[in-house]
Parts: structure tokens; sequence; C-alpha cells
């Protein structure tokens, strides 16, 4: 499917959300959110979860270094003892340029988190996938503004597909998607990178990408693979697995507006079916991160509450709430039973922080 004269604000709301976010006071898109409960439209909490949600402890001091500059819609990754993040949105309210692109590859050590280490870094990108596998570091897809500040948006998906080295610190060209794919997520299972959802922007244009790819990290010449189609068409979505089945969550749909659905794709069976529909309101699957940690699999979206998947995979539990909501965020393992969340969008702007989140109280 195929649109002409793409409105960029869309990109990750419909025109009827903007109008309610100006209305509730200043929405900001891909960083700040102006009364974000206002926004989002109250619904009871759906069948499938034990959810309630609850007000937001007030934000505390993080144990981290803050990043170097406030960031959203970026790609991030643990490997061993490492944090990376690349790039990310910088700029304010509609806001896409060159100028609004962070040009930051950085790391943090976890075991002596002092300071964020700058790496060389390619080009600036939002809605960019980042992933690890052996000793090396993967960035797949994203977005690129090809306009100066001012101008019209001028926005492409990129084909991009590289390899880090984190010891020569020198980035390695590979095999490109087959076509340019942004606003995705990726995920490595066992040896093999998996690239779900999104679509292709070409400036006044955008396509959706209808079947998710394939590709064998461990094998020599490997190719792209298309899996079978998927049931949907969404974007800003966020990707995790658990026992074999790749989860696509939240997002964006093809009708333009924010979706709680979720599908998973069984490697074992070669097949796409739906799973639980993530709890809460309207909005709660926008922006949604999330993560597989000791064989349970955690998402959390816009409105700051933190679910598990059920025993079964049939319903989501609720485990709490972040003290800072935030969304077009990315989680990663914080050791210890914990979720780390950084970065990404609130309401109180675009933030640079990291919180740390302990799941072993919740086990079962």
């Amino acid at each position: 499917m195929k649109c002409r004269s793409l409105n960029i604000g869309r990109d990750f709301l419909n025109r009827s959300l903007l109008s309610m976010a100006f209305a509730a006071g200043s929405f900001s898109i891909g960083g700040t959110l102006s009364a974000a409960e206002a926004v989002a439209e109250k619904k009871p909490t759906d069948k499938t979860s034990t959810a309630t949600t609850e007000k937001p402890a007030a934000e505390t001091k993080s144990e981290f270094p803050l990043l170097a500059e406030k960031i959203s819609s970026f790609g991030a990754v643990r490997a061993g003892d490492w944090v990376y993040v690349y790039s990310g949105h910088t700029g304010g309210a509609h806001k896409h340029s060159k100028k609004n692109l962070s040009l930051h590859f950085q790391r943090l050590n976890l075991a002596a988190p002092k300071a964020w280490e700058d790496l060389p870094a390619g080009p600036g990108l939002q809605s960019v996938a980042l992933v690890a596998y052996g000793d090396s570091i993967y960035r797949v897809g994203g977005m690129s503004a090809r306009n100066e500040p001012g101008a019209p948006d001028d926005l492409v998906s990129v084909t991009d597909f590289f390899r880090f080295d984190p010891v020569a610190k020198s980035w390695t060209p590979l095999q490109p998607l087959p076509m340019g794919r942004s606003s995705h997520d990726a995920i490595v299972v066992g040896s093999k990178l998996y690239v779900v959802g999104g679509w292709n922007l070409t400036g006044s244009d955008h396509e959706w990408q209808k079947k998710s790819l394939v590709l064998d990290l461990a094998a020599k010449d490997a190719k792209w693979q298309e899996l079978p189609e998927q049931p949907f068409e969404r974007r800003a979505i966020a990707v995790a697995e658990l026992n074999g089945k790749i989860y696509a969550l939240g997002g964006m749909n093809s009708d333009d507006e924010p979706s709680n659905d979720v599908h998973y794709f069984d490697t074992a069976t070669n097949a796409w079916s739906a799973g639980p529909t993530l709890p809460g309101n309207k909005m709660s699957g926008f922006g949604t991160s999330a993560i597989t940690v000791d064989g349970k699999l955690y998402a959390s979206g816009m409105e700051g509450g933190v679910y598990r998947l059920s025993e079964d995979g049939k319903s989501w539990d609720s485990i709490g709430n972040l003290n800072q909501p935030r969304f077009f965020h990315r989680f990663v393992n914080g050791g210890d039973r914990s979720l780390l969340a950084i970065a990404g969008a609130s309401k109180k702007g675009h933030l640079d922080s990291i919180e740390r989140f302990s799941v072993s109280g919740n086990a079962k």
C-alpha cells in the first residue's frame, strides 16, 4: 500500500489525536508529551489483564550517568557488561531535519558506570534497530532526514545494515536490506536476525512492510529471506522473543491509530498468530519497549505501567510502574532481575536518564 502527500506528523500520531493533544497542551512527536493522561482516552482495563492504572511516583535520581543528549526513537542493546546506544531523535515538536538527529554512538560499562564513552558513529538515524551477536553490534535500517531545518520534511527509510567491531571500533557494511525500513524493530534468536514491522518512507510516499525478514548471522554470505506475510501493518512497534516465539507489540496501524495488538511468529511452525492485547487505555501500546529477562517477557509503553506476559501466554499481569513514564525508549537487561529503561520521550520532554526497574519481587 502506498500513500501520497505524507504528513510526517502521522509517523507517530493521527490528526485527531494531535488535535486532542494540542487541546490538552503541547504534544511533541518523537520527544515531548504534555498532559499525556489528557491525550489518552481512558478505557476500562482490558479483560485479559489484571492491570490497574496508577499515578507514577516522582522521578528519583538515577544510579547511572546521563547520556550525551536527550533522545527518543533510537537503537540500544546490551552486550556483555556494555550498553550501546545509537543516534535517535533530538528535536522538538514535529521538527524533523538533519539537525534533529543525534550523531552520537555511545556505550556505558555497567560494571563501572562512571561515564559514557563516545564511539565512531555512522549517519544520524531515527527509528533504528541495534542488536548484538557474538562479539559484534549490528545496526539495522532507520529513518534519515535529508531536509535542512525549516525546509519541508524530506524523510527516507534507509537500507543500511552494518556491523560494529567493539575492539577495532570500526563499522563494516553488510548486505543491505531489500528495501528501506524504519519504525521497525529487530532481535537475534540463536544466530538468526529477525527484522519485524515498520514501513519504507521515500520522501512524500510510504509503503508498509508486510513481510518480516530473517538473516543467519552465522552463515557465510548469508542473504535476507522473507517470512510469511504477517497479519498486520504496524510501525513504532516493539519486538521480543520468548520460547522461540517472536512477539510484535503495539505501535501504530495502517489506519494511523495507536494499537494495543500483539502478534507472534512461531519459529518452529513458521507461522504468525495473535497474542493477548496489551492492557490499558488507547495509548498504552504507543511507543512501547519490550524485553525478555530470565524467561519472562516484559513490556511498557507511554502510560508507564510495566506488564509481564502470563505463564500461559494468554494475558498480561501488571507488576508496577516506572517512576518516570516514557515511550519511544529502550529496555535492556539490567542484571540481578532488573530492567533498564533508557531515555525516550515523556510529558517532561526528551529524556537522557536511565531507570532501573526491579522484577525480583514479582517473579512467579
